[in-house]
């Protein structure tokens, strides 16, 4: 009889927890879910042109690392199938995010300028007068959008950095070639066809700063590799 009362205390111990367990995993998803859109809503908060800058990668990384710890406070076997499938959910975002952001961090090729240009050259939906405007604003913040690159960057894989500067060729090709063309053909004002020029050569330089940094980052891996050879016989 004591032992029947006891498993009895026991069932309806576990009930309570995994009933609070799950009310305290239900209240975070909420929570969760509600700072994440909100962190959506102002992706143009921090960014320049389709990239992070350094200090919202940073924020990025503090939002993660603090989502794993709650995650990691709730105790997974006490929830129901649902809440662990959403548990589970949550985590896959998180490491997502967190790929992305280690993409930021390592990856020099992430970063090209031609592609952003490219992709407003050929929209449909505009002639091409009217594409004008944003390509001379994506020109115009070049310099910016590279030196944030430079700064994003702590550990080059050196073949991402050999890739980065073969995408910053093809886009000085682009620069020089279509997208100079189409300004030149471009039905627009003779003041904003020299801000066009004006912008486009800034990128051009910027690009080849770029380029010189991408090869600047494969010669140094090139270069510890030799002399980590040469240790080896030395």
């Amino acid at each position: 009889m004591n032992k029947l009362v006891l498993y009895l205390l026991i069932l309806i111990a576990v009930a309570f927890s995994c009933q609070d367990e799950n009310e305290r995993f239900e209240q975070y998803q909420k929570n969760f879910e509600v700072e994440n859109q909100l962190r959506f809503g102002q992706i143009q908060h921090g960014y320049i042109m389709n990239i992070p800058r350094k200090e919202r990668l940073f924020r990025e990384h503090q939002f993660l690392k603090n989502t794993r710890r709650k995650l990691r406070s709730i105790e997974f076997g006490l929830l129901s199938e649902n809440n662990q499938r959403a548990y589970q959910k949550i985590q896959n975002v998180v490491e997502q995010k967190s790929r992305r952001l280690i993409i930021y961090r390592t990856d020099p090729s992430i970063y090209n300028i031609g592609g952003e240009l490219k992709r407003l050259l050929s929209k449909e939906d505009l002639h091409l007068a009217g594409k004008m405007d944003s390509i001379n604003l994506v020109l115009f913040n070049s310099s910016s959008y590279y030196a944030e690159a430079r700064n994003n960057i702590y550990r080059p894989l050196p073949a991402k950095a050999r890739l980065g500067s073969e995408k910053q060729l093809l886009t000085l090709e682009f620069i020089q070639g279509p997208l100079l063309d189409s300004i030149a053909k471009a039905p627009t004002g003779l003041l904003l066809k020299k801000e066009l020029m004006k912008n486009l050569e800034k990128c051009r330089l910027a690009t080849k700063d770029y380029l010189a940094y991408c090869v600047s980052l494969w010669f140094e891996h090139q270069d510890s590799l030799q002399r980590t050879n040469s240790e080896i016989f030395d």
